[in-house]
């Protein structure tokens, strides 16, 4: 798993970029959804239900989405036989059998971690060649 060949899955600079901006200005959207019955008190009762609800649910979003903030720097490289995961330049190697992975669906994220529950990365959608690696891990590698 050492050649510089290979497919790879990582945060794109404008990805990175946008999940840096966004994540903090959402989770101040969101603070004053949930609270906006105290800013605004004349608010009928559909109103301040709906506004909570929805500040609630991107609150649920932006916890999901924050862990993605340390994931901005991995780098995984797919190979026929697993992969290789690159954190700030340590390096690990991964046998396809030994992967998992969990949806998020919600909040459009996917939790890579070994079999055994270690979180590895989590990918947002719209990371390139993320759907290969999840065929990979769910087919448990590629028939040559």
């Amino acid at each position: 798993m050492n050649s510089n060949e290979g497919i790879y899955v990582y945060y794109p600079k404008w990805m990175t970029a946008l999940v840096i901006i966004g994540v903090p200005l959402l989770t101040v959207c969101a603070i004053w959804m949930s609270t906006r019955f105290i800013w605004e008190p004349g608010l009928n009762t559909s109103q301040y239900v709906i506004s909570t609800l929805l500040g609630i649910a991107v609150l649920y979003q932006l916890s999901i989405g924050a862990r993605c903030l340390f994931s901005l720097k991995t780098t995984i490289q797919i190979y026929d036989s697993g992969i290789e995961l690159n954190v700030n330049n340590n390096k690990a190697n991964y046998l396809w059998g030994d992967l998992d992975i969990s949806e998020y669906a919600f909040a459009t994220t996917t939790l890579l971690k070994t079999r055994k529950g270690q979180p590895l990365a989590y990918l947002s959608q719209g990371v390139p060649n993320l759907k290969l690696l999840k065929d990979g891990v769910l087919n448990d590698g590629f028939d040559a």
